[in-house]
């Protein structure tokens, strides 16, 4: 996830790069559920990657239509035996980044419901959409509502029309956008909340929050040596910070370390 978050604006997304991620995944699983150097491509993956490139030259369709029906055809191809579900919520940070969604590692989409959809099957690949069509021209479907079970359902619903001459998107893409607009909305109200409590912050706690932020985690005793605060005051803003919900306490005694929610 580092390296997605790091260069996902340089890298293009390709078959060696998720032979990468799925090593990442499985390095310490199953030798039988990693993937061999040998494994012959699939030619469904090699087409949607092409896709998936020439999309991203040409801008032909909205990115996040893009990414949507990309996830649903990866999650149909399904090109490794395990962890499909996970690596598509790393491609889809990987992705909205690449399309210049900056705010997407500070709000992460809801895991059980990437979770859930990465179970769906589906009856044959799909017509990707080509420049006379678009997944907004497909026939309308039941639009879902923000349930998880009806997430998973929505993208079933499309999975199972890849098969036909007119895929349906419909369900998928209302599912997946309101999807990414609940996101959006959480990270406003965490923001909110943040810029609240921070408006009461002493400069010690706002000097910690700092750290955290810059450095990934935060100790005591790192804070000992940049201020001239006593234990007594280090140990009870820390404390402060954990119950407010701004810091996160991990190990005890210490080992003891924090880091931001």
């Amino acid at each position: 996830m580092e390296t997605v978050l790091r260069s996902a604006s340089q890298i293009p997304l390709t078959q060696p790069l998720l032979r990468q991620l799925h090593r990442d995944l499985f390095q310490y699983t199953d030798p039988d559920l990693r993937p061999r150097r040998s494994a012959p491509a699939s030619p469904r993956l090699a087409e949607l990657l092409s896709w998936l490139d020439e999309q991203h030259q040409s801008h032909r369709l909205h990115p996040l239509l893009t990414i949507a029906v990309f996830l649903a055809v990866f999650l149909d191809v399904r090109p490794f035996p395990d962890g499909n579900a996970r690596r598509s919520r790393i491609l889809t940070t990987h992705l909205l980044l690449r399309a210049g969604y900056a705010y997407v590692p500070y709000a992460s989409l809801d895991h059980e419901m990437i979770e859930g959809a990465g179970r769906a099957g589906a009856a044959g690949p799909p017509a990707l959409p080509s420049r006379s069509g678009s997944p907004g021209e497909a026939r309308r479907g039941p639009a879902p509502v923000n349930d998880r079970q009806l997430f998973f359902e929505s993208l079933r619903q499309t999975q199972t029309t890849f098969g036909t001459q007119t895929p349906n998107w419909r369900p998928w893409l209302e599912a997946f956008l309101r999807a990414l607009l609940q996101q959006k909305r959480r990270l406003s109200v965490k923001l909110e909340r943040e810029k609240n409590a921070l408006a009461d912050l002493s400069p010690l706690a706002v000097k910690i929050l700092d750290y955290a932020r810059d450095q990934g985690r935060v100790t005591n005793r790192a804070i000992a040596r940049e201020s001239a605060a006593s234990p007594n005051t280090l140990k009870a803003t820390f404390t402060a910070l954990v119950a407010k919900g701004l810091l996160t306490r991990h190990a005890a005694g210490r080992s003891t370390w924090y880091s931001l929610p």
